[in-house]
């Protein structure tokens, strides 16, 4: 019961702080395994989108997964290449106040520790196929309890709602993501014709299992 879908991830991370060696530590750990794990969504989304033929109905859509999945990539890419001096020039500007040079302390070891895990390509291979496997298991979480409630579209469909879904989550404009979550199933189910009640049911439906 946090702000965004992913509140509860500024509690693992404190949690995880000692076993982590430190909070800057578990934090990176934490926004990489995030990161890679939304990445992993929208690879499926983008592959999906264009195997099944979504691309001809919902070009915008699948193009803005494709786009976003490679934007990531280059981010990532470019952490791992340009953290280190980022994080030094970070502390270096702050001034020599206590408490700024404490804060940009903390950015330091922040940037450096996430660029030495995205510079370990094969550790980010290693999570990023574990985050497809976790992501499929999500997409068809969702795709099943849409077919149990008699949702009239292909089931190919939710690996574009709920990368879609996972994003505006990852956004604090709601607790827990109460809201959000069915804004997106009414837009997105709706554009494919599914009626508001029954994208509703399958959204409740979705969050009460988990």
């Amino acid at each position: 019961w946090l702000p965004s879908g992913f509140g509860g991830d500024a509690v693992r991370a404190w949690d995880t702080r000692h076993v982590a060696e430190g909070t800057s530590r578990s934090v990176a750990v934490i926004a990489i395994e995030r990161g890679t794990g939304i990445l992993a969504l929208l690879l499926l989304g983008g592959v999906v989108g264009v195997a099944a033929g979504w691309y001809h109905t919902m070009p915008g859509l699948v193009a803005a997964l494709w786009a976003v999945t490679l934007a990531g990539f280059a981010c990532m890419a470019a952490l791992a290449e340009l953290g280190p001096r980022l994080a030094a020039r970070v502390e270096a500007a702050l001034p020599g106040l206590w408490r700024w040079r404490r804060v940009a302390g903390i950015a330091r070891r922040l940037l450096a520790t996430s660029a030495a895990l995205s510079g370990d390509r094969p550790l980010v291979l290693r999570v990023l196929a574990l985050g497809v496997a976790l992501q499929l298991n999500v997409v068809l979480h969702y795709a099943w309890i849409g077919k149990a409630l008699g949702v009239p579209v292909a089931s190919s469909y939710f690996f574009l709602v709920v990368p879609v879904l996972v994003v505006v989550l990852t956004l604090p404009i709601s607790i827990n993501g109460i809201g959000a979550r069915e804004v997106v199933f009414v837009r997105l189910l709706g554009a494919v014709g599914v009626s508001q009640p029954q994208a509703l049911a399958v959204s409740l439906a979705a969050f009460a299992l988990s």
